[in-house]
């Protein structure tokens, strides 16, 4: 299990998860509360210093599916639009 976050709408809204099982194509991850997220997200995996362009594939309870549809390498990332995602990594970062 490994320590995540949720982000969406250019990160206005954002929020921990629990990554249960994680693969080069996909995540299913455990959400507080039942929460609901839109069709597309982004999920930092703050251990890998990545960051997950992603699908929602299914839901059920609290866990949710996401089909990974690019990964980014937070540490390397230069392009503005997404820099609120290496402000968020480096913010909350276990190291």
């Amino acid at each position: 299990m490994l320590a995540g976050l949720v982000t969406y709408f250019d990160g206005a809204q954002c929020f921990g998860c629990t990554i249960r099982d994680l693969s080069e194509t996909g995540a299913r991850i455990t959400l507080p509360q039942r929460r609901i997220i839109p069709a597309n997200v982004y999920l930092i995996n703050f251990r890998a210093g990545v960051a997950y362009e992603a699908t929602v594939a299914w839901r059920a309870e609290r866990d949710g599916g996401l089909s990974f549809l690019r990964t980014i390498s937070l540490a390397e990332l230069s392009d503005s639009k997404l820099g609120y995602l290496k402000k968020l990594w480096s913010s909350r970062a276990i190291r």
